[in-house]
């Protein structure tokens, strides 16, 4: 464990070292859901089928790059498109590595979350334009991936 520990924290140092200047940390941290697509095909695919692939398309063209509109229809700026698994499982720069999601605690030490109901709620609130009510149980069963 202490192991696991060390080399997460140190993967963690090094990412942060070689992250370029310029770009807001955020937007460097993600890697976007064609990144995750290639080691999970089927989550990728189900995701391209789901109301989370087109969030941002659904906007008007002028708020497509409004921050506060990235906020729920988007993970970190245009070019990533839609709500993307980072939306739900955490910035992937330096879990998304190979070696590191192969390994369930490491993965977790630096930064993979699993995707839990009530992350939902963050973008799907009462106050959000909506003209039916937003059932979470519902709603998890149209994004469910395995």
């Amino acid at each position: 464990m202490v192991r696991k520990l060390v080399t997460g924290l140190s993967l963690l140092l090094l990412a942060t070292a070689v992250v370029p200047a310029g770009e807001p940390e955020i937007t460097r941290s993600f890697v976007g859901a064609s990144h995750c697509g290639q080691c999970h095909p089927q989550v990728l695919a189900a995701w391209k089928r789901g109301p989370h692939a087109r969030a941002n398309s659904r906007l008007p063209e002028a708020n497509r790059t409004d921050p506060r509109c990235l906020r729920c229809h988007g993970t970190s700026d245009a070019a990533t498109g839609g709500v993307q698994c980072e939306s739900c499982h955490g910035p992937g720069r330096i879990y998304a590595r190979r070696h590191v999601m192969k390994d369930r605690v490491l993965s977790r030490l630096v930064g993979l979350r699993d995707a839990e109901l009530d992350h939902c709620s963050r973008c799907h609130t009462e106050t959000g334009p909506r003209i039916q009510p937003f059932l979470p149980q519902e709603a998890w069963k149209k994004i469910d991936h395995p």
